[in-house]
């Protein structure tokens, strides 16, 4: 009697075996496991220098550059991976993750299905109400990532993803001539971007702005008045400068006396030169005075 229980129990553990065995070779199909990428960061200080007929190089100041990247960086992930819960079929589905910190990135201990991944990272400029980065002082927008989904991520194997930062608005300064100087008095000089304007009242020649981030991809405005030697207030229209701005450069604009005959200033910006006539100010009198 317990030989037959023994072969019945044997019989019994043999088709549950079987069972098993179907379910796995005809179920879903096997997970294809999950991996990492982990980031290791830098942010590039030297941008390019336009200045007079040259393109050189301009570092920018320490004080401007992220320190600690692990909190002044946030991360988006986007990518792609097969759905492991299909059933012997590829079904492509799309991934999205956003941290406000590479820190909590880190610390979230994030897993992703294999599959093809992009990345971005960026500091944390000052914005508008709608997401715009604000043009001025000491707002500089650093960006930079791995895009394509090239990040290709494995069953249990960490990537590294090296991600270099670069300036992704420009930057720009206003300098006056000893010649500009020695010619005008009371001067007020204007910078006019798409969004905002700068204006500036210099005593002295050299730099009268400070470093002012502005974004990439316009053409910047130049406005103005004076007084020149012989007491006479002028005043220098709106005139386009001709240089449409480029990510990650600093542009030195140069704003000087017109000297090959005339009256007038030149405005220079690279190999770009820009001139622009004075008109007198005509004052109002009362009659009678």
């Amino acid at each position: 009697m317990k030989t037959l229980l023994k072969h019945i129990a044997f019989a019994m553990a043999a088709f549950t075996m079987m069972v098993a065995c179907s379910i796995n070779d005809e179920g879903s199909k096997p997970k294809m496991g999950e991996g990492q990428i982990e980031f290791t960061c830098s942010v590039d200080a030297d941008i390019d220098d336009v200045t007079t007929r040259a393109t050189s190089g301009y570092k920018l100041p320490a004080e401007l550059i992220p320190q600690n990247l692990n909190t002044a960086l946030q991360v988006k992930i986007t990518g792609e991976y097969d759905d492991p819960r299909t059933k012997d079929v590829v079904d492509m589905q799309q991934y999205t993750g956003s941290w406000s910190t590479l820190q909590a990135y880190n610390e979230g201990d994030i897993k992703l299905n294999q599959g093809g991944y992009s990345a971005e990272l960026e500091n944390k400029p000052q914005r508008d109400e709608n997401g715009n980065v604000i043009e001025g002082e000491a707002n500089p927008y650093f960006k930079g990532g791995a895009y394509g989904n090239t990040i290709e991520v494995i069953a249990g194997v960490t990537t590294q993803a090296n991600i270099a930062l670069s300036l992704a608005n420009c930057c720009f300064t206003l300098n006056v001539t000893e010649m500009f100087m020695n010619y005008y008095s009371d001067v007020t000089l204007t910078i006019h971007s798409e969004s905002k304007s700068w204006t500036y009242n210099p005593t002295a020649h050299g730099e009268v702005s400070p470093l002012i981030f502005v974004n990439a991809g316009q053409k910047l405005k130049f406005s103005g008045s004076a007084t020149k030697q012989n007491g006479v207030e002028v005043e220098f229209a709106e005139a386009e400068l001709d240089t449409t701005l480029q990510k990650d450069t600093h542009y030195n604009i140069i704003v000087d006396h017109t000297t090959a005959g005339g009256s007038g200033i030149t405005i220079q910006l690279g190999n770009d030169y820009t001139n622009i006539n004075e008109v007198e100010i005509e004052l109002n009198t009362q009659d009678g005075e």
